[in-house]
């Protein structure tokens, strides 16, 4: 009986939130427990030659650092490939749907190769959009259905069968879980979550427990880095956010040492990066 439950579960379970600093995943692969995965979110086209030039590198690395796809003639690297052989910068402008296809082919290459599976299974993706471009999962899906049928890999093509599909808007499980532990007070409450990402900002309203679509501005993290960059001198962005995410709300030399290579005026610039960051982190406080 246990056996029969457990056929009836798809092979591989897959959730996904495409953050613009990272795609973050959990995945379940049937009779197994929950394992979460990250991977860069850099995605960019690529000739085939090149690409399969990079699998020499299977053996090396892990698959999150070699990932790419190929759907008909498009294939794309993703994630750290993307960024340190073809020099892929964030793209943070395109909505979120139209890279997810190739972060979540790719995510799911990654899946197959270190859990050894098969090149055929069936598979169920849960995935989070921003509440401003919830809408956009109609599109999403018949995309990755077509997709997921053949798509080519750095080992082999995958046919997998989309078995299972849903698309929430992004904090949707942290309001499941309140409405949960709150129980029959949350028809009496008016409450708001807000989500501050790198990418974008978004708030959603529950009113007495009727929850509206929500609201997305281009109001994340990347704004103040924006801000930093302007005001100092010859700085990356992905470098820069190591450093202002490890110096937390104390920003030191030490968290910036990085990225000075003068040993003769690396204090002075050292010095004036931490200003900029203080300045700008209390200009993006109160960005509007």
């Amino acid at each position: 009986m246990g056996r029969l439950n457990n056929l009836a579960y798809p092979e591989v379970t897959l959730t996904i939130d495409f953050g613009g600093s990272g795609t973050k995943g959990i995945v379940q692969i049937r009779g197994g427990k929950p394992t979460a995965f990250w991977m860069e979110a850099a995605v960019i086209e690529a000739p085939y030659t090149s690409l399969a030039f990079q699998t020499r590198n299977l053996g090396n690395a892990y698959p999150e650092n070699t990932a790419w796809v190929g759907i008909g003639e498009d294939y794309r690297a993703v994630g750290y490939l993307a960024r340190s052989i073809y020099s892929a910068t964030l793209r943070l402008k395109p909505r979120k749907y139209e890279l997810a296809l190739y972060k979540t082919l790719a995510a799911i290459w990654v899946i197959k190769h270190k859990f050894k599976l098969s090149d055929c299974f069936d598979i169920s993706l849960a995935l989070l959009l921003p509440p401003g471009e919830f809408e956009d999962s109609a599109f999403l899906k018949p995309m990755l259905k077509e997709a997921l049928t053949e798509f080519d890999t750095p080992t082999k093509k995958i046919n997998a069968n989309l078995v299972g599909y849903e698309c929430f808007p992004e904090s949707g499980g942290i309001y499941a879980m309140y409405c949960k532990n709150t129980g029959e007070a949350i028809r009496r409450k008016v409450i708001a979550l807000v989500m501050l990402g790198y990418r974008n900002a978004s708030v959603i309203i529950s009113r007495r427990g009727i929850l509206n679509r929500g609201k997305t501005a281009k109001l994340g993290m990347t704004k103040m880095v924006d801000l930093v960059i302007e005001g100092t001198s010859g700085l990356e962005a992905q470098e820069l956010i190591e450093g202002i995410v490890a110096a937390g709300s104390e920003p030191k030399p030490q968290h910036f040492y990085h990225l000075c290579n003068s040993s003769n005026l690396r204090d002075a610039q050292i010095e004036k990066i931490i200003s900029v960051v203080n300045s700008s982190r209390a200009e993006y406080a109160f960005t509007k």
